[in-house]
């Protein structure tokens, strides 16, 4: 159910007993990352195959309200299906059966969209992600900004994932830190989205006041990306940077991927 108020959206979700459905945060060509909510802790099992019978399972051994759940290993270029049960106090629920396909380093192409400053959950905001799902690229990046006026958990499901995580291809979204993301606290990237993560040491972190999710490369295909923590763009300088700089050089030096794209 969509209402609209001038140019502002208000969305109504009825997904059963998930607060937030089941989805594909990240694709790995050996690995994919599943995440999803619920209002009160519960136990889930997910199953998933490369045919719709799926034969594997993974079960959560204690209750939870927003899980993250690796699948690995798989292998590259292949179909999988997967799908969510939900089993607790709230009651049985069971998720559509989803698939996604896991990229292949030999492949000689990556198809993305780019959002950023995403707003605060307007109809122009389901305009554009509307046309994302049309072309159905292979991820999305956000350069920041994620939610307006400012990152908290009460506002993401509404003005983030309702928006862009909704189509039937899954579209993993790997977005960077902007300065309205950080508002409420350097932690609450890291604990809204599921995202990969640095390998800066713990002392490192603590002296630049960032998280191991505050900057982080993955592969998709023939590219790396590297998403980088620049909060207030027009005041960074990244040579005054030296751990995100060494971490980025370092990084850049390991990829043997042709494309490297910085956002």
């Amino acid at each position: 159910v969509v209402a609209a108020l001038e140019s502002m959206a208000f969305v109504a979700e009825l997904n059963g007993n998930f607060a937030r459905p089941p989805s594909v945060h990240q694709l790995r060509s050996d690995a994919a990352v599943i995440s999803w909510r619920t209002l009160k802790p519960q136990q889930a099992t997910l199953t998933y195959g490369l045919t719709p019978n799926m034969n594997h399972r993974i079960t959560l051994q204690d209750a939870r309200v927003e899980p993250e759940i690796e699948i690995n290993p798989l292998h590259p270029g292949q179909t999988y299906y997967w799908q969510v049960a939900l089993d607790g106090p709230e009651g049985i629920g069971t998720s559509s059966i989803n698939t996604f396909q896991t990229p292949d380093p030999n492949q000689d192409k990556v198809t993305f969209a780019v959002i950023g400053d995403s707003g605060l959950g307007t109809l122009s905001q389901y305009d554009v992600a509307d046309q994302i799902q049309k072309a159905a690229p292979d991820l999305i990046l956000s350069t920041g900004d994620t939610v307006y006026p400012s990152l908290v958990p009460e506002l993401v499901d509404l003005r983030f994932y309702s928006i862009y995580m909704q189509g039937k291809k899954a579209m993993p979204i790997y977005p960077s830190i902007g300065n309205h993301d950080w508002y409420q606290g350097k932690s609450m990237f890291a604990r809204l989205y599921h995202l990969p993560q640095n390998d800066t040491s713990e002392r490192d972190h603590a002296a630049a006041k960032t998280t191991p999710e505050s900057y982080y490369r993955f592969d998709h295909g023939p590219a790396s990306f590297f998403a980088i923590c620049v909060p207030f763009l027009y005041q960074y300088d990244i040579s005054k940077d030296p751990i995100q700089l060494a971490w980025l050089e370092r990084e850049l030096e390991a990829s043997d991927r042709p494309w490297k794209i910085i956002y």
